[in-house]
């Protein structure tokens, strides 16, 4: 797993604000990112297997 999505799944654990993410993650806005788009393309769809 890349960086990127080590950084979404920390904040989705974590819930914590964006910008409070820790320090040894890309920034925020990197991750950000990669959530919209991974959210976009329907990412969520292949947790409830549809």
């Amino acid at each position: 797993m890349n960086s990127g999505g080590k950084g979404i799944l920390y904040q989705l654990k974590n819930g914590c604000n964006w910008r409070d993410m820790s320090r040894d993650l890309p920034p925020f806005s990197t991750v950000y990112r990669y959530y919209k788009e991974w959210k976009d393309n329907h990412g969520c769809s292949s947790f409830n297997g549809t």
